[in-house]
């Protein structure tokens, strides 16, 4: 809400669309609060921005998915599918692998909820490929829950490689940690280092300074 409020489009051109993601970004809070109604609201205002299609399509479609999602969730599905439909069009026109992937994640669940398992398995499973082929193992977790719930007879195979991914992440993840942990007791290792070195050297030049002065007032 800051964010919005200090949007000036005299300093920030309308064609960034800073307000439609703002208006997205708290739509976006309020739907993960599961608080849909207030959701929808901020959505809305945000597709009502000028250009935006043409400014910003990817923003749109962006905007458009997560409108639908809410209004699945409120159970109004009147235009539910038309806007999963537009959105992943937009989506596919430009190449947005992750959009898409959560697209068809969110058509599995709004057929699943119409007792439509063949659409709800189609869309799952297509999300499941999608996310296989950007070979990041992290876009693979969703998809995967998702089997798991259209697919129950394969739950069990669907659930272990889950498991198996997000184990091996965690891993990954320690591991970097680890690795810059070591790299910032290193360099304030090195800084100490240095420190005392600057002591040290400090110290040498009181010393001949000392000396000199003492050397002087012999003289």
């Amino acid at each position: 809400t800051k964010a919005l409020a200090s949007i000036d489009e005299k300093v920030i051109p309308a064609v960034y669309q800073s307000r439609a993601t703002s208006l997205n970004n708290i739509g976006f809070v309020y739907q993960n609060l599961n608080k849909h109604k207030q959701a929808i609201k901020y959505f809305q205002q945000g597709l009502n921005q000028k250009k935006l299609i043409t400014d910003k399509p990817s923003l749109y479609s962006m905007l458009l998915d997560n409108l639908a999602y809410s209004e699945f969730k409120l159970k109004d599905y009147d235009r539910v599918p038309s806007l999963f439909y537009k959105s992943l069009k937009i989506r596919d026109s430009l190449e947005l692998t992750i959009g898409i992937i959560l697209n068809k994640i969110h058509l599995s669940e709004y057929f699943l909820s119409k007792k439509d398992t063949i659409q709800a398995i189609k869309y799952s499973r297509e999300a499941l490929e999608s996310a296989r082929s950007t070979k990041n193992y992290r876009n693979v977790l969703v998809p995967l829950k998702q089997m798991a719930i259209v697919e129950p007879k394969k739950a069990s195979l669907y659930t272990k490689e889950y498991i198996h991914i997000n184990d091996s992440l965690q891993k990954a993840e320690r591991k970097i940690r680890d690795k810059f942990t070591r790299i910032e007791y290193e360099t304030d290792e090195i800084k100490n280092e240095n420190s005392d070195l600057v002591v040290q050297n400090r110290n040498i030049v009181y010393f001949f300074s000392i000396i000199t002065i003492l050397g002087l007032f012999t003289f």
